[in-house]
């Protein structure tokens, strides 16, 4: 039996949700995301061009890593680089714009992860002879949790989500789940995904600012060593706090609420994928 594959469209939104999951609208160095766009030039977007910098082809080839880790597959670089011509590049630049360059788009993209990765199926099961989309739901999150955290506990339709999932392993599991199924299921609050950092540059801009009062008063190094500890243990309880706080709404606490959402969705993770 050959193993279930993601829709072209899944993966696409799955790319997108890298790129512009944990940053707000407004911090977001990128332009609109488009599927025909070419690759290099999106990511060159962010680098100012008073930088001087130019991605170079190691860049690409993190970037494809990155690919890689999220969309839980595995090809060698040799792949990537037959794929997309990029040996070719790497000897004549205008040979390889001419011949490749148009196909090498977020769409060829999806499409070379598409017949790689192995999908994760929300479509409906049978439950003592009844279909039940809440149940084919739930075998999917449930292999989800596995995938994503290979020591998850065992757990029930009726477990608290936040029981299992904390910071950073809540955050992997909430953008896999979007892209999966078709960013049905909200955002975390911004608030909550930068408490830490936030936390941290908010006391980097109080040191900043006490500078010249410290300066002019001759104070002693033990204060600026002080302060220093200050915003370490800041950013220390920033992260604490954002393992404690639930940022889930009231109406998906339950990986039953959750399975329930999505299987009320009409989305390809419920359809019967290829």
């Amino acid at each position: 039996m050959s193993p279930l594959r993601y829709t072209e469209k899944q993966i696409l939104r799955g790319v997108e949700e890298v790129i512009f999951s944990d940053t707000p609208d407004w911090l977001s160095r990128y332009p609109a995301f488009d599927a025909d766009a070419r690759i290099d030039y999106f990511l060159q977007t962010p680098i100012p061009r008073w930088a001087q910098e130019e991605i170079e082809l190691d860049d690409v080839f993190s970037w494809f890593q990155m690919m890689e880790y999220y969309f839980h597959f595995q090809c060698s670089e040799k792949e990537w680089t037959e794929y997309f011509g990029l040996e070719l590049l790497e000897d004549d630049q205008e040979e390889w714009e001419r011949l490749y360059a148009a196909d090498f788009t977020f769409r060829r993209l999806a499409q070379f992860i598409a017949v790689r990765a192995t999908a994760i199926s929300f479509q409906p099961v049978e439950v003592l002879g009844t279909e039940c989309g809440p149940a084919g739901a739930f075998y999917g999150i449930q292999q989800l949790v596995r995938t994503l955290k290979k020591r998850s506990p065992t757990f029930g339709p009726s477990t608290r989500i936040g029981d299992v999932l904390k910071g950073y392993s809540l955050i992997n599991f909430w953008s896999q789940l979007r892209w999966m199924t078709g960013q049905r299921v909200a955002k975390l609050p911004i608030y909550w995904l930068w408490m830490d950092v936030m936390t941290f540059i908010g006391w980097c801009f109080l040191w900043g600012a006490l500078m010249p009062v410290m300066s002019s008063y001759n104070i002693g190094e033990t204060f600026i060593m002080g302060l220093f500890f200050m915003i370490f243990l800041g950013t220390i309880a920033a992260f604490i706090v954002r393992h404690i706080i639930n940022p889930l709404p009231p109406e998906l606490q339950t990986f039953r609420d959750l399975a329930v959402l999505i299987a009320n969705h009409e989305c390809d993770a419920v359809r019967e994928l290829d």
